[in-house]
């Protein structure tokens, strides 16, 4: 019976870039909602 290859190095990758694309999607989400916040803000004292 053939050997189990070992893929923790791809797993490991895979977790690096699961938590690069969800931060980057954070950061963008943050932006989004203070860029509206100040549009809200912008639009009220008018």
């Amino acid at each position: 019976m053939p050997t189990t290859p070992n893929t923790d190095a791809y797993m490991i990758l895979g977790y690096i870039a699961i938590i690069t694309i969800l931060s980057i999607y954070l950061v963008s989400l943050l932006l989004r909602f203070r860029t509206a916040h100040k549009d809200i803000q912008a639009l009220s004292d008018e």
